[in-house]
């Protein structure tokens, strides 16, 4: 898949934090935008979800990323959240964290050892300066050290 623009990729990664979650409209605006957004932005955002769209259909063979889902309030990425790293990497260090609590360490380490083997870098590198990311950055840095 190819995006077009550090704003598409950007809005991508928006919706990729909240799969199956409606995102409001507003809210991409000032993610995207910050505090003075062009005069355009309602306008230029629907732009960029239109793309986006285009760029999902021709990428999801396998079907875990459905598309972009316009709600009233907003857009709504549809996806197996099994195909979101963040989602596998959480899932699996809670997994990890179950199996040690349960008295059976080796299919802790099992778990965690897949979850820190999914580690590729800082997570969402390309975004480290957006406000959007830091949470989800701080986050996931926590749950690395976490499985550790």
């Amino acid at each position: 898949m190819t995006l077009a623009g550090s704003k598409q990729r950007a809005l991508l990664a928006l919706l990729v934090l909240h799969p199956n979650e409606t995102v409001s409209a507003d809210r991409l605006i000032d993610e995207l935008w910050g505090e003075f957004p062009p005069a355009t932005a309602a306008k230029t955002l629907q732009v960029h979800i239109s793309r986006l769209r285009k760029a999902l259909e021709g990428s999801s063979e396998s079907g875990a990323a459905r598309g972009v889902v316009t709600r009233e309030s907003g857009y709504d990425l549809s996806a197996d959240r099994e195909s979101v790293d963040a989602c596998c990497f959480e899932r699996l260090v809670i997994e990890g964290r179950r199996e040690l609590v349960s008295g059976r360490p080796e299919r802790a380490v099992s778990a965690l050892e897949a979850a820190l083997s999914m580690w590729r870098g800082p997570p969402l590198a390309e975004f480290s300066g957006q406000h959007f990311a830091q949470a989800e950055i701080a986050r996931l840095e926590d749950l690395r050290v976490t499985a550790l």
